[in-house]
């Protein structure tokens, strides 16, 4: 996949993401539905505060990984958080994921009042271009 990165400022950086990004041939691409914090039964998984956030990406992995995509193919990513907060306190674990895919991508960040399932106080959702 062909992509540019367009970041016209520089502050984005520390954050681990873009401010945009093109592709400009087509290209099979995934959309990933929002992933919580569901262990492989469909049950929600609370655990400290990195760990549902880890399992929604492990669970975003997994579905990428059948469809052959990989986290370096990602060109969008939201997190859908109960508390912005919450998100900042794990935010690292994600920094640490896409450095280690040398994953660059756009991100967005959202506060939501509820999710489909209570339990779960994160979920994310992905696309990803082959």
């Amino acid at each position: 996949m062909n992509k540019t990165v367009i970041n016209p400022w520089q502050w984005q950086d520390r954050l681990g993401n873009a401010r945009a990004m093109e592709n400009p041939h087509a290209s099979p691409t995934l959309f990933c539905a929002g992933q919580a914090a569901l262990n492989a039964n469909g049950q929600p998984i609370k655990g400290k505060k990195a760990e549902p956030f880890g399992l929604c990406f492990d669970n975003q992995t997994t579905i990428r990984h059948y469809a052959g995509h990989s986290l370096k193919k990602v060109v969008r990513l939201s997190h859908y958080q109960i508390s912005v907060e919450q998100i900042f306190a794990v935010y690292s674990e994600v920094i640490s994921r896409l450095q280690a895919a040398s994953s660059l991508l756009c991100s967005t960040l959202i506060e939501v009042k509820t999710r489909a399932f209570q339990q779960s106080r994160v979920e994310t959702d992905t696309i990803a271009v082959k």
